[in-house]
């Protein structure tokens, strides 16, 4: 008999130890309600359960987000709801002002409400927001400040701001290049042109005679050069705005030949000069500093972009675009410049498109000189009201400015125009996660909306025939809005449907995982009763090791 090793009692206490730990995991999970706890529970398991719960959380979160989808899209619909409920306004009283039977002072009141209207148009897309974001003008293109189009290329700062074009601009100082329908001075295309003259005179004679670009210090309108065989008769008859004389033509003749040749060569002004041009009188415009190629935009930033002006006088209907490209055009004027030309025409918009070919340009000025030049190229574009210029002191900075003596009915707006309204850059959305994974995104385009894209700036009632002229574009804008009104209305649909989907797949999945990670508690606790049971019994047992050896005593006694 021994005592040291009570070998019986030591086998009962493992057992137990055992059995212990198996009736704590089984107490564990009973509390729980989870098979796996932890890693070493089931390793595998748990990581699929651990992927699944983040799909599942991740459903339910990106349910609520297509229910926030839907709700931005309804706060859209309200406002163009009651955006439709002003144009149909503004069309009853088009339809009324249409009639003969109103006074001059009946139409001025009709068109004071029109006004009233048409500000409560620009209130509403301006300020309709969602959790602060614009609704129909978010917040990386801010159109009420033109930080959008080329304002975003230039700056803000290289710009003109304000809608209306009512910057003050008269041409009495030297220097001016202009643009225009009624010539009554030299402009844009003179110094392109001078060059090309005096390029071409030495091209053809190869004399080496030096041409006066300017005239004599007496004031006379010609002068003689005589270099070898060769006398140029210059004539300075173009007037410049300051007062001074441009060179106008030169003829040449050849004595080494008999008899003596001769050959003219004009300094054409093309289509320069505007009314009022060299007056003192004032006009109004709008600007585009160009300065910074290299610097603060790159050559290439510029296509796609352009700007567009209209004004009242063409019953607000006329938009002339400057479009800038990098690609080849159809057209190459006298001076080189590669462009094109289209119009658009529909019942509510005249769109006059001048794509412009910057390619090859080195500096900021030369952009300014191809948009004149392609300008000066196109009748239908320079017979206009609004017109271009720049001056020589400079000449990276584009007026665009009404011809009609003060007058500030024209608009402006960094970015070319279709049919359909500005043309804006990409990324204007919105992007809604519908799903629990990264890129499940559904894109809601913002409604560009506002009183230009509708076509409402302009409205005049105050005659018979622009009241019919307004009728029609009122038609225009709710075509527009019932055009929005419907994607916003199939976006809502598409949401209930990522919704309810959402939902379906998040239920399956909790399926799913309980399979993997739920305790089955009618199983556990048959093996919790079970474990008790042999716990009871293995305590009982190591109550009898230890008293077997209780004989030992005995022999002491």
């Amino acid at each position: 008999m021994v005592v040291v090793h009570n070998m019986e009692a030591n086998f009962v206490s493992r057992q137990l130890g055992g059995v212990n730990k198996a009736l704590a995991g089984n107490t564990e999970k009973l509390s729980t309600s989870y098979r796996i706890n932890r890693a070493a529970d089931d390793a595998s398991g748990l990581a699929v359960s651990e992927g699944m719960r983040g799909q599942i959380r991740g459903l339910k979160r990106s349910a609520m987000n297509t229910q926030e989808g839907v709700s931005f899209c309804q706060v859209a619909d309200a406002a163009m709801q009651e955006l439709e409920n002003i144009v149909q306004r503004i069309r009853v009283l088009s339809v009324q002002s249409a009639s003969d039977t109103n006074t001059e002072q009946d139409r001025i009141a009709l068109q004071y409400e029109v006004d009233q209207l048409v500000e409560e148009v620009g209130h509403i897309t301006n300020e309709t927001e969602y959790n602060t974001l614009r609704v129909f003008s978010d917040n990386s293109v801010n159109i009420q400040g033109k930080n959008y189009g080329l304002s975003k290329v230039l700056g803000t700062d290289h710009v003109y701001q304000a809608d209306k074009m009512d910057n003050p601009i008269s041409f009495l100082n030297a220097g001016w290049n202009n643009t225009g329908k009624e010539a009554d001075a030299p402009g844009g295309t003179y110094d392109v042109t001078l060059n090309k003259l005096l390029t071409n005179i030495q091209n053809d004679t190869n004399s080496g005679i030096a041409i006066p670009v300017n005239p004599p210090a007496s004031g006379a309108s010609t002068t003689t050069v005589t270099t070898g065989n060769y006398t140029a008769t210059v004539e300075y008859n173009n007037i410049k705005q300051d007062g001074t004389r441009l060179l106008s033509r030169v003829i040449l003749s050849d004595s080494s030949v008999q008899p003596p040749t001769t050959k003219t060569y004009s300094a054409s002004v093309g289509a320069a000069g505007t009314k009022g041009v060299g007056s003192s009188t004032q006009y109004y415009s709008a600007w585009l500093d160009f300065e910074g190629l290299g610097k603060n935009y790159n050559l290439s930033d510029l296509y796609g972009q352009g700007f567009n002006t209209g004004c009242m006088h063409c019953n607000g209907y006329a938009r002339y675009n400057v479009l800038f490209t990098g690609s080849a055009c159809d057209k190459t004027n006298a001076d080189g410049v590669n462009y094109s030309f289209k119009s658009e025409y529909s019942s509510t918009n005249n769109i006059h498109t001048l794509t412009v070919n910057l390619s090859g340009c080195k500096s900021s000025a030369e952009i300014v000189e191809r948009i004149m030049s392609a300008a000066n190229s196109e009748v239908t574009f320079t017979n206009h009201f609004i017109q271009m210029a720049y001056n020589n002191s400079d000449p990276t900075k584009l007026y665009l400015y009404d011809d009609v003596p003060g007058s500030r009915a024209s608009e402006f707006e960094p970015a070319v125009r279709n049919k359909n309204g500005l043309v804006l850059e990409a990324g204007r959305s919105l992007g809604i996660q519908v799903g629990g994974n990264s890129n499940q995104v559904v894109v809601i385009n913002q409604p560009y909306m506002n009183a230009a894209r509708l076509g409402l700036t302009m409205l005049d009632l105050t005659t018979r025939e622009n009241a019919g002229h307004s009728i029609t574009v009122c038609d225009y804008a709710l075509d527009i809005l019932n055009t929005e009104r419907a994607y916003m209305g199939s976006m809502v649909n598409r949401f209930d449907h990522a919704y309810d989907n959402n939902l379906n797949a998040s239920e399956n999945l909790q399926t799913s995982e309980s399979l993997i990670r739920d305790l089955d508690m009618a199983d556990e606790m048959v093996k919790y009763s079970t474990n008790q049971i042999i716990q009871q019994a293995a305590q009982s047992m190591l109550s009898q090791a230890n008293s077997s050896k209780d004989g030992v005593r005995a022999l002491f006694q």
